[in-house]
């Protein structure tokens, strides 16, 4: 079971980084403005840290503490949450993020 309102707590930050983003960030200034680049970048930081934390988030008091099947997860979580994603990020700024993003190997 999961903690409807931690959860709503997490969907809320993660729409307020995302409007940050859209509001705040300035991709034409990318490329030469150290300033935007790590705003942008530990902007981007917390909202995927607040997305996994929202994912994997499971109530301690409900006694489950061994994994589930996947299925019975997505199951459930489609059963008890009705989450609305937020919007998606300017194309312009994610082409931006990726040719500036470090190749791994």
């Amino acid at each position: 079971m999961t903690d409807a309102e931690l959860v709503a707590k997490k969907l809320a930050q993660i729409e307020t980084y995302v409007r940050e983003l859209r509001d705040l960030a300035r991709p034409e200034r990318l490329e030469h403005d150290l300033r935007e680049q790590r705003f942008v970048l530990h902007t981007l930081q917390l909202a995927v840290q607040a997305t996994l934390d929202t994912a994997s988030h499971r109530d301690p008091s409900d006694g489950a503490s061994h994994p589930r099947p996947l299925r019975q997860h997505r199951q459930e979580r489609r059963h008890h949450l009705r989450i609305e994603l937020p919007p998606r990020l300017p194309a312009e700024l994610v082409r931006r993020f990726r040719r500036r993003a470090p190749r791994t190997v």
